[in-house]
């Protein structure tokens, strides 16, 4: 599904502190999932960035969850039980899903190959907190007990590839433009 009302109203929030701040990108991609497509559809707009044809990419989704997919979560753990991808890190979530190596494998692979296709330029990467939390994970080289926190919907995160290849997080989490919002209502 796309975006609930609360998401484009913070969609709205963040293209309107990009807007202020004069933001400005080489690229936008997004994952094929309907609420990261219209949340970049949205934000191009805002921008001034050329619309339609803004690359999707499955790569950039949260984890596949294979036959799984469309259940609720109790209905999930009913049907293929529950457990805990940190200790069974190579179980898929259900038949045909994805385990939760070979994602993070994945999102390594795809910002690596955005870099690369990308090389000295601003992309806005649209995508989800497990992507972000992978991305973490793998490109600073931490064990998954490091991170434990949630990703705010519509936050920013901010990478740096250096001319050594080494990543820098400039940014996590920054959810300012909701903050403002909340204090002013």
């Amino acid at each position: 599904m796309g975006l609930s009302e609360l998401g484009r109203r913070q969609t709205e929030q963040l293209r309107d502190r990009l807007v202020a701040t004069a933001f400005s990108v080489d690229a936008i991609v997004t994952s094929v999932l309907p609420r990261a497509v219209e949340t970049a559809d949205i934000l191009a707009k805002g921008i001034g960035y050329p619309q339609g044809g803004i690359p999707q990419f499955c790569d950039l989704c949260e984890r596949h969850p294979g036959e799984g997919d469309g259940l609720s979560w109790d209905v999930f753990v009913e049907r293929y039980g529950a457990f805990d991808p940190l200790t069974e890190p190579d179980r898929p979530l259900s038949p045909g899903g994805e385990t939760y190596n070979a994602f993070l494998h994945r999102v390594a692979s795809a910002v690596e190959r955005l870099a690369d296709d990308h090389r000295d330029e601003t992309v806005l990467v649209v995508t989800h907190g497990g992507v972000i939390l992978a991305s973490i994970l793998t490109q600073l080289r931490l064990q998954p007990s490091w991170v434990t926190t949630e990703v705010v919907n519509t936050s920013l995160t901010e990478w740096v590839r250096d001319e050594t290849g080494r990543w820098l997080m400039s940014r996590f989490n920054d959810a300012a433009h909701l903050e403002v919002r909340r204090s002013l209502a």
